[in-house]
């Protein structure tokens, strides 16, 4: 799995990580063949990595402050009952219509000590652990920063892009 940053990074697929560590990194219910796909960042260069990736004012301002994609959608968690079966696949549904490929490799930040890098699909389907993580909510980027999703810790999934096409 490649994400492009133009420094070196240190690794550890989940897998190789107690099990009882995979809710602090943010994948509490991860399927242990998932797990395998999944990388987490070493904390130093998950430090270095998080601040090269939000090097826009995005972690912390977007979407309520004054930095903005071209197109923004939301989803509201409260008004599609997420907690359930079909509210969390509706969410699910949502996630794969933004038109990213499921094996495009991104970054999920939670704060700058903990950095994942997945393949989107495995964001489509464990947006849920992803987003109660941090308490807080994650943001989930490509290094290009041509989209990013803010897992909203006011029950809201929002999707900003720059393209047109998504």
């Amino acid at each position: 799995m490649s994400v492009s940053l133009p420094f070196d990074i240190e690794t550890a697929a989940l897998a190789s990580i107690p099990v009882q560590e995979w809710a602090r990194r943010g994948l509490a219910t991860v399927h242990p063949a998932h797990a395998e796909r999944v990388e987490a960042l070493n904390p130093t260069d998950a430090r270095r990595a998080a601040r090269w990736l939000c090097r826009a004012p995005l972690y912390d301002s977007w979407p309520s402050g004054t930095f903005a994609f071209r197109q923004q959608v939301t989803f509201r968690l409260s008004e599609h009952c997420w907690r359930t079966e079909t509210g969390g696949a509706e969410a699910q549904a949502w996630l794969a219509a933004r038109g990213i490929p499921f094996g495009q490799a991104v970054c999920a930040i939670h704060d700058p000590r903990h950095v994942l890098r997945l393949p989107w699909k495995l964001v489509a389907r464990y947006w849920a652990d992803l987003w109660w993580r941090g308490g807080h909510g994650a943001l989930v980027l490509d290094p290009t920063q041509q989209w990013a999703l803010r897992m909203h810790h006011e029950d809201a999934l929002v999707f900003g892009t720059h393209r047109s096409d998504r």
